[in-house]
């Protein structure tokens, strides 16, 4: 069957209104499931939605996993849910898990195993298109704090990528370094792919991805990156100071209930020749930093070599004589299928996990987003501190504090560089329903289109565009933009902006 995409593509200018007309309220829960990517932004926009659609008040949490978020809107009954009440969840597992859900596809290797042994296995009773997602009875909406998940149906099944992008296969631990088994996710294999049968696809949204390494990947002679390692207290204002050997670098210091929170480098400076020292000064006392000389940017050779598993080391990039931890997702994740097409072509991924002695090879596949930052973050058993990987660009890095979000071919992860076709290593977001499109899922789309509606500093809606990409597998094309950064029309296309 043909996918039916209910948001035509902003080549062709046309507007999502005209294809499913306007819903001004929700009457049931929304549940996204899918790509652990898109996490981050369903979380952050999930409150301004379910405001927009007549909730009048709304509160959020999530669990500590960075894997599971819920908010929670009220407001007058048949405007903010049947009742009153409604709830906004979005779960993240892999973005080719959310088309299976939203199919119900019970047959797919790659998927039967989640339905036979998982917390909402049909043995238990559960249908096919359920997922693990938050319990709402769990959460303290005071603290943002909850604890548990139970099995709901998906209502939209997220995914970086479309399902015949899913061309991968991949052995290793489910979680990497910190274990899990290992399995095969193999979408190489006919009868494992992935169709658009009885799926609808929504496309508002630009997914921009970045490459994340490890602060002790050293190289360079500039300050790249400094952790905390102690507080201090007492503090209402503080500054910064770098020692030799080199010159020139400075940055600000956050200070937070008392302590300082975070150091923001404002110039690397230049001459160090080692890591510098690091002088905390202010009305407070007991603040220490470390600095680091952290590899700041990787080029397209640079991200060829590491993920091809053609380097071992970090020298052979002529950097710091280190072991290279190269942390990977597994097939079925829309960010390791960008990463093949938008980065690596013609090089070929590593597709076997050779976890080894950091003196040969450290290669680790990881189930989701918060897994694969996990192994670049030295959490739980790496065998390596010198790690870099590759996630959605809005990670929260204070969950990651030994990880800084690289440039590509020295230009940032960023809204405006996005796009203006700066930095091209993104895709364009799907989010799949069953067809015909439901009620409240169209609401979603609806409400996306409108580009002040998206509050991601690093996304964009694509009106916002100045550069596209026809397909997941082809490179930037001149679009013909109908707002601007700020959401201003500019005069060409469908008037989306506000």
């Amino acid at each position: 069957m043909k996918i039916k995409k209910f948001l035509t593509s902003l080549l062709a200018g046309a507007s999502l209104l005209t294809l499913v007309g306007t819903a001004s309220a929700v009457t049931g829960d929304i549940n996204i499931y899918g790509a652990s990517a898109q996490y981050n932004f369903w979380k952050g926009q999930a409150p301004g939605f379910l405001s927009a659609q007549g909730c009048t008040a709304t509160a959020s949490g999530a669990t500590s996993d960075n894997k599971n978020a819920i908010t929670k809107g009220t407001g007058p009954a048949g405007s903010c849910g049947a009742s009153g009440t409604v709830y906004f969840r979005t779960s993240s597992k892999a973005s080719y898990d959310g088309p299976l859900a939203i199919q119900g596809d019970t047959a797919n290797p790659n998927g039967t195993d989640y339905l036979d042994n998982g917390p909402c296995r049909t043995a238990l009773g559960y249908g096919p298109t359920y997922r693990p997602m938050v319990d709402e009875g769990t959460c303290n909406f005071s603290t943002g704090v909850c604890t548990g998940t139970k099995c709901v149906q998906v209502t939209g099944g997220s995914s970086d990528v479309v399902v015949s992008s899913f061309n991968q296969k991949t052995v290793g631990n489910l979680l990497g370094p910190n274990g899990g088994g290992s399995i095969t996710r193999d979408f190489v294999t006919a009868a494992n792919k992935i169709t658009a049968t009885g799926l609808a696809d929504c496309r508002d949204m630009v997914v921009p991805f970045a490459f994340y390494i490890n602060k002790k990947v050293e190289g360079g002679d500039a300050v790249g990156a400094t952790a905390i390692t102690s507080g201090g207290s007492g503090y209402t204002v503080a500054t910064v100071a770098f020692g030799g050997p080199g010159t020139g670098a400075t940055a600000t210091a956050t200070v937070s209930g008392g302590q300082v929170t975070g150091i923001t480098i404002t110039n690397g400076g230049s001459g160090y020749t080692s890591a510098p020292t690091v002088t905390i000064s202010g009305d407070g006392s007991g603040a220490t930093a470390t600095a680091y000389r952290t590899v700041t940017d990787l080029t397209t050779s640079d991200a060829k070599l590491l993920f091809s598993g053609k380097i071992n080391d970090w020298s052979d990039l002529g950097f710091d004589a280190h072991p290279a931890t190269v942390c990977w997702r597994h097939a079925g994740s829309g960010t390791m299928a960008t990463l093949a097409y938008a980065v690596m072509p013609p090089a070929a991924l590593q597709q076997l996990q050779v976890a080894g002695t950091p003196a040969t090879k450290n290669y680790w596949f990881n189930d989701g987003s918060a897994d694969e930052m996990k192994c670049v973050n030295n959490t739980g058993s790496v065998s390596g501190d010198y790690a870099v990987g590759y996630a959605d660009a809005d990670q929260d890095l204070s969950s990651y504090p030994n990880v800084i979000r690289a440039s590509y071919n020295g230009v940032a992860p960023s809204h405006a560089n996005v796009s203006n076709g700066l930095y091209d290593f993104w895709t364009v977001q799907n989010l799949y329903t069953t067809s015909p499109v439901p009620a409240d899922m169209a609401a979603v789309c609806t409400y996306f289109t409108t580009c002040a509606h998206n509050t991601n500093p690093y996304y964009n809606t694509l009106s916002q565009m100045h550069w596209n990409k026809v397909s997941d597998t082809t490179y930037l094309i001149r679009a013909t933009q109908s707002c601007d950064d700020t959401c201003t029309y500019t005069g060409s296309g469908t008037n989306n902006c506000h």
